[in-house]
């Protein structure tokens, strides 16, 4: 069989392409976590939450599981999708103080 010669801007198109479609994917993913904290946190309808702690590691180990609260399930997903969505923003929100105080930027 002959020898298959792919020019070098069809195989770094074709990676370019790879990544693109992996940083899609990522960020997909990391907007799906967000939406689904969110709802869990703020959405209507009952929530049931499962309580695990955890003392010791390996045979000597204790782990106890109880129903949680409404309350405190929602507290803790809402804690989070606060925290994802200020992170989410954090571009924008540093693009935005630089604008309004051009001289006192924050470096990085």
């Amino acid at each position: 069989m002959g020898q298959l010669v792919t020019p070098l801007w069809i195989t770094g198109a074709n990676g370019v392409s790879f990544a693109a479609m992996g940083l899609v994917l990522l960020l997909d993913g990391f907007a799906a976590l967000r939406r689904l904290r969110g709802w869990l946190a703020f959405g209507p309808g009952e929530r049931h939450f499962t309580t695990r702690t955890g003392v010791g590691a390996g045979a000597a180990s204790v782990t106890t599981v109880a129903e949680g609260g409404e309350l405190g399930g929602r507290i803790a997903f809402g804690v989070v999708a606060v925290l994802l969505d200020l992170l989410s923003a954090s571009p924008l929100l540093v693009w935005l103080w630089r604008r309004v105080h051009p001289s006192s930027s924050p470096t990085c």
